[in-house]
């Protein structure tokens, strides 16, 4: 049976140790939280919830909304890439959109390297509703 070692735990154990950047060890876990009333929002809209700091690395998020109107869906991403964290999802009935299992390594982990304005984006109709919106990143 062999054993190995992860990236960061090599780095840490080389001699000399090279340095492992705080956002992989040691890093400070911080949340954010944002909501929004929605009033006839028009499909393809952005609602600009949060702004990220350079280098912060992406663990969790949670977005939860009331039954937002007929045939409309949430991106939740960024200005290059709408849905980089949770791909358009109906929401017509009241729900809560989480990092999906089989999409987590499209967003698990995604390390900003610049200052960004992290964003959900409206589709398919209007929308009317209360939208809350927490993320979890790690930084320094």
């Amino acid at each position: 049976m062999a054993t190995v070692s992860g990236v960061n735990y090599t780095k840490q154990t080389n001699t000399p140790a090279d340095m492992v950047l705080p956002r992989d060890s040691h890093g400070r876990v911080r949340v954010m939280y944002d909501t929004y009333e929605a009033s006839a929002v028009a499909s393809g809209s952005t609602i600009q919830l949060f702004k990220i700091p350079v280098d912060a690395r992406v663990l969790d998020f949670k977005i939860w909304h009331d039954a937002l109107g007929s045939s409309s869906t949430l991106a939740f991403g960024d200005s290059g890439d709408v849905d980089r964290l949770h791909a358009a999802t109906a929401s017509s009935s009241a729900s809560i959109m989480i990092p999906l299992i089989a999409a987590i390594n499209t967003m698990a982990g995604y390390t900003y390297t610049a200052e960004t304005v992290l964003s959900l984006t409206t589709g398919g109709a209007s929308i009317t509703g209360t939208i809350h919106v927490q993320l979890t990143y790690v930084v320094d």
